[in-house]
């Protein structure tokens, strides 16, 4: 019996194809930009990797697809084993893209 896969991929620069699995939705999450600089970003979903890190530095803007291959997410922070990444559909509407 095939071992069914997590339902989330992304391929990045540096760790090339991942997989994982939404471990939170709807977090909020403060990201350190060094020198006491910090941003906080609400409604994020956080991904924890397949026996490993989904993500690592490098693959930030690496689109994050479900099984069917559709855009979910937009990855944008990591670390400790877990992954921040930003709704597709907010990243659209704070953009102002129209699809």
């Amino acid at each position: 019996m095939k071992a069914k896969s997590s339902p989330f991929q992304k391929t990045g620069r540096t760790t090339t194809h991942t997989q994982g699995a939404v471990e939170q939705i709807g977090a909020t999450v403060k990201v350190d930009y060094g020198e006491g600089r910090t941003a906080t970003f609400e409604d994020q979903v956080i991904i924890r990797g397949d026996g490993g890190d989904f993500s690592a530095p490098g693959d930030s803007g690496s689109a994050v697809e479900d099984e069917e291959k559709r855009v979910n997410g937009l990855l944008f922070a990591g670390g400790e084993g877990i992954t921040v990444v930003s709704r597709i559909a907010n990243v659209v509407s704070l953009l102002g893209i129209r699809l």
